[in-house]
């Protein structure tokens, strides 16, 4: 569902940083 690839989404970022 879309939550699912909001939340994968949010992962990526997450793992990324929030600063890059």
């Amino acid at each position: 569902g879309k939550d699912e690839i909001y939340k994968a989404e949010i992962d990526n970022k997450i793992k990324k940083g929030f600063h890059n």
